[in-house]
């Protein structure tokens, strides 16, 4: 995995300040409620004191994503763009998926 090395190097030499990896997905997109959560590994990271803990987030990002008529993830990938000196690299498994990024 030489891209982790590279990424690795870039935080010591300053070029970065912070190197981080992220999937939220399914929290932000209402996959995994109190009522809903994951199962097997994902479990032990959405326990439901953090599901509960997101709760308020959740909604705010409905409040906007009705507002907007977008999707959680185009809401919250707008936030990561809107920071300074944040770069976010969105996934999708799934052709709809890119396209409504």
């Amino acid at each position: 995995m030489d891209f982790i090395d590279g990424l690795g190097d870039a935080y010591e030499q300053g070029l970065v300040k912070a190197v981080g990896v992220s999937n939220y997905s399914g929290a932000v997109t209402g996959k995994y409620t109190p009522a809903n959560p994951p199962t097997g590994p994902r479990g032990k990271i959405y326990t439901l004191g953090v599901l509960n803990n997101l709760k308020p987030l959740l909604n705010r990002i409905k409040e906007i994503r009705e507002k907007y008529r977008k999707t959680p993830t185009q809401v919250a990938l707008n936030w990561l763009i809107a920071q300074e000196n944040v770069m976010p690299i969105p996934g999708a498994k799934i052709t709809e998926q890119a396209t409504n990024l």
